[in-house]
């Protein structure tokens, strides 16, 4: 039963007692083990509480930390990080000052291959010009032009700009002038801005013109460039000018050198004419057969298409 005390025996209690009598006192404790006890007993006492404070550093550093990752990613949702703006263009050519305006104000001049991303905005001087590659595309930047770049669009503030698609036709891209867009349908023309006044005109394939709820397409022809003049976004009317004229001798300032070394005389003349806005015709088949045949050799330097063609001619 469990209250129930185990039966005790006198008997043995009595034995016991007058055993330990006999005994006689205990020998106390030597003094150096005493000694080498309180030591060992101080060191493991330490050992203890310097564990103890390790864990609780631990402990303290591990909430500290779930704390600062719990604000970051907080602070994460709240203003997440601006990404990193996509290069849009590559320049390729520079003549004179050229700057890009930073977001403060202030300007950084630019370079050959220096890439511009979308929302950079390049500012041309009264004595410069710029030609750079826009996905694909040649786009030249007459003197005295401003423009911001986006990701598939232009905004021409001032100045005038040549766009022309090349080998890439189906390159998306709008141009925004004074309140004028012009999208490019594989081509090459110019948009200009003065003040409010908007200009733009087509030498090959077409463009499309969208102004004050209006659509209007301009499509070029051979040796007729027609122009649009627009006040204030309010279009004009329609001037069938003549593919060669003022509005397009500055392109060929700042047109980018042609690769002559291994191309044929065809390529050369073709791309020659087509820079200068004439057309290129043989005399008769064997006249193209030998251009195609003939390969040129060597390196061109960067002159406008038709000083260009002299040289390789006389050489």
């Amino acid at each position: 039963r469990m209250n129930e005390q185990p039966d005790r025996d006198p008997g043995a209690e009595h034995w016991l007692g007058r055993l330990l009598k006999a005994a006689g006192p205990r020998a106390g404790i030597p003094d150096s083990l005493h000694t080498r006890w309180s030591a060992h007993f101080a060191a493991e006492l330490q050992a203890a509480i310097a564990r103890r404070r390790a864990a609780r550093w631990r402990i303290a550093a591990a909430i500290a930390a779930i704390g600062v990752a719990a604000m970051l990613t907080f602070a994460q949702r709240e203003h997440p990080p601006v990404p990193a703006q996509q290069v849009v263009a590559r320049i390729e050519r520079v003549l004179g000052p050229v700057v890009r305006i930073e977001a403060d104000g202030t300007a950084a001049s630019l370079r050959k291959q220096t890439a511009l991303r979308a929302g950079d905005r390049i500012s041309i001087a009264a004595e410069g010009k710029l030609a750079l590659d826009y996905a694909g595309l040649q786009l030249r930047c007459d003197s005295s032009t401003t423009l911001q770049f986006g990701a598939a669009e232009v905004q021409l503030l001032s100045g005038r700009i040549y766009i022309d698609s090349g080998s890439a036709p189906t390159s998306a891209l709008t141009v925004n002038a004074a309140g004028v867009r012009v999208h490019h349908v594989g081509t090459q023309f110019i948009v200009s801005v003065f003040d409010k006044h908007a200009r733009t005109s087509v030498r090959e394939g077409s463009i499309r013109v969208e102004a004050r709820e209006r659509s209007l397409r301009l499509d070029a022809r051979p040796g007729i460039a027609p122009r649009l003049e627009l006040v204030d976004g309010v279009p004009g009317v329609v001037v069938e000018a003549p593919s060669r004229n003022d509005d397009w001798n500055w392109i060929h300032a700042i047109a980018p050198a042609f690769e002559l070394e291994g191309k044929s005389l065809d390529e050369f003349l073709g791309w020659a004419t087509r820079e200068a806005g004439i057309r290129l015709e043989y005399s008769n088949s064997a006249a193209r057969d030998h251009a195609a045949r003939t390969i040129l050799h060597g390196t061109l330097p960067e002159l406008p298409p038709l000083e260009a063609l002299d040289l390789v001619i006389a050489g």
